[in-house]
């Protein structure tokens, strides 16, 4: 059974995972259009990489590798700042949101002052270091396991939830249904991410990463509503 929506911390509410899904999908939409590179899916980075070394050899596979690790350490520092955090009981969320803001404005300047080819592999390399954070950081939507940055588990825990509300009856149908819900929500963020900016990638080119500030300012602004109006529940995803 899943936790009661009142009781949850913030960042497990289904409409902030779908946020940070649809943040993701902007992302990894940037990443793929521009250099046909993944920023949060690397099982997709190491699939390229390993085709890129049997079609092209070592040096080829050397931005992937660069990605992979670039996600590791963004990962690492999250890991770090939560435990730094935790151990003071203060929340570590609106720092983390802080820091995926300040690295996109500035890879946007970075991009922008330096005339720096939209296409290069430099601007994945930072989107890869802000999933990292972002994956190892939330991976609970209302008290169940899910990913805002590798969706397959969501494709195969919502199909699962499915096929359970049509065996079960009656409470357990209804907690099934749910739960599928939660799931295919958050793939339809991931898409409509990937969407939006495949769309506005042809015309705004890098600038376009400026619209993944509109769900990561959304989110900050939102918690700090919350953290005021309910000063007892917790804020960050455990």
């Amino acid at each position: 059974m899943t936790t009661s929506t009142s009781k949850i911390p913030f960042m497990q509410l289904p409409t902030i995972a779908f946020l940070l899904a649809i943040t993701s999908g902007m992302l990894d939409g940037y990443a793929f259009f521009t250099t046909k590179s993944f920023a949060t899916f690397q099982s997709g980075n190491i699939i390229m990489l390993g085709y890129e070394f049997a079609k092209h050899g070592m040096m080829a596979t050397v931005p992937y590798i660069i990605a992979i690790f670039s996600f590791g350490a963004g990962a690492m520092l999250l890991a770090l700042l939560r435990y730094k955090y935790n151990t003071n009981e203060k929340t570590w969320t609106f720092t983390l949101l802080s820091l995926e803001i300040m690295l996109l404005l500035l890879l946007i300047a970075y991009i922008y002052f330096f005339n720096v080819a939209a296409s290069g592999f430099h601007a994945v390399w930072v989107l890869s270091f802000i999933a990292g954070m972002q994956g190892n950081a939330f991976h609970k939507i209302n008290g169940m396991l899910y990913g805002n940055i590798a969706v397959t588990l969501n494709v195969q825990l919502g199909f699962s939830s499915l096929a359970e509300s049509v065996a079960f009856k009656g409470p357990e149908r209804k907690e099934a249904l749910y739960k599928s819900y939660c799931y295919f929500l958050t793939l339809f963020g991931f898409a409509g991410g990937a969407f939006m900016m495949a769309m506005l990638a042809d015309y705004a080119r890098e600038y376009a990463l400026l619209i993944t500030l509109i769900p990561l300012c959304l989110i900050f602004t939102l918690g700090r509503h919350f953290s005021r109006e309910n000063s007892g529940q917790s804020i960050d995803s455990n």
